[in-house]
């Protein structure tokens, strides 16, 4: 059984934000990146008729303006240790391109869902489509609202049948795509 995970990373140094630190000592870190940020796999078509396992982070959400970059772990989950506190095995890792995390006055906009999540959905996946949103003409609290609206990150990856052990996994940048 494989798992997938999503961190935060610096742009460069690609150090996980996951999570801000506090100003002083007597208070608690906060989480940076919010949401589902593990998940399990699920097998679909995309929408050129090709099979895949996808791991889909439907509401993902930051609340720190700023650049960064996602790390995506795929990790194998024995079932017989399933235990809290239990370590499982790492398989891959990758990071996507940096992307801007704008604050709500900002906020260009919501693009439009891309065919593969739509795709995805009428396959039975649980994940918003949307149809994008035009935020220069629109009031200031369309605009907090808007900015508000989480991401979805769709990560493709497959199995090489010819070795049980051995994974191939986000092979292209493309593969991994925010919504």
């Amino acid at each position: 059984m494989f798992a997938m995970q999503c961190t935060i990373v610096d742009p460069s140094s690609l150090k996980d934000q996951t999570q801000v630190r506090p100003v002083c000592v007597e208070m608690y870190s906060t989480l940076r990146l919010i949401g589902t940020v593990i998940v399990s796999s699920y097998q679909a078509v995309d929408e050129h008729g090709v099979t895949g396992t996808f791991s889909v982070f439907p509401d993902l959400s930051c609340r720190t303006p700023s650049c960064y970059r996602l790390c995506f772990k795929l990790l194998r989950i024995d079932i017989h240790n399933m235990r809290q506190g239990a370590v499982h095995s790492f398989v891959a890792s990758t990071v996507i391109n940096a992307f801007e995390v704008y604050t709500a006055r900002e906020f260009p906009g919501m693009k439009p869902s891309s065919a593969l999540l739509k795709v995805l959905r009428q396959q039975g996946m649980n994940v918003s489509v949307k149809k994008g949103s035009k935020s220069h003409g629109a009031s200031a609290k369309r605009e907090r609202t808007t900015a508000r609206q989480s991401q979805t990150a769709v990560v493709l990856w497959q199995t090489n049948s010819a070795a049980a052990n051995s994974h191939c996994f986000a092979k292209t940048q493309a593969e991994v795509s925010l919504e």
